[in-house]
């Protein structure tokens, strides 16, 4: 994989439900959601990571956070080459670029919000956890699979 930056760090949006009463909440009723989305040029990644916090009793909104990550890089190999459309190396090196993206900006985003909700005596024992590369990598190579079909 070709070498890559991360170059800036856009936070999009934040919210935290104020109407809640934090301290009557199950923990155990409390999900983590994440999506992503990747914009990818030759020179610039922009990868766009949401996570959300709900009740699941009530399905209320209890967090959201949505960040911009920018990363820069010759990322022309991740790209689909017109000239040869049955070679699937460049899907293969998508994957690998998706996973390492995933990776940086997950982490960071957990930080991001922790230290927002650090003063919250339930959100701040929320925190995203660690998800092993393996399971990353069967979500991104679904994704990039049905994406590029």
């Amino acid at each position: 994989m070709k070498p890559f930056n991360l170059q800036h760090i856009e936070d999009l949006e934040f919210y935290t439900n104020e109407d809640i009463d934090y301290k009557t909440l199950d923990t155990k009723e409390i999900s983590i959601n994440m999506s992503n989305e990747l914009k990818l040029s030759n020179s610039i990644a922009d990868m766009f990571m949401t996570i959300e916090y709900k009740y699941k009793e009530t399905n209320a909104l209890l967090l959201k956070q949505k960040v911009k990550f920018t990363f820069r890089g010759d990322f022309t190999d991740c790209q689909n080459n017109e000239k040869d459309k049955h070679n699937e190396e460049w899907k293969n090196n998508l994957k690998e670029l998706s996973l390492e993206l995933m990776i940086v900006t997950l982490g960071t985003i957990r930080g991001m919000i922790y230290v927002k909700v650090r003063n919250n005596p339930i959100l701040s024992q929320q925190l995203i956890p660690v998800i092993p590369k393996e399971y990353l990598q069967i979500g991104i190579n679904d994704s990039v699979d049905k994406s590029t079909k």
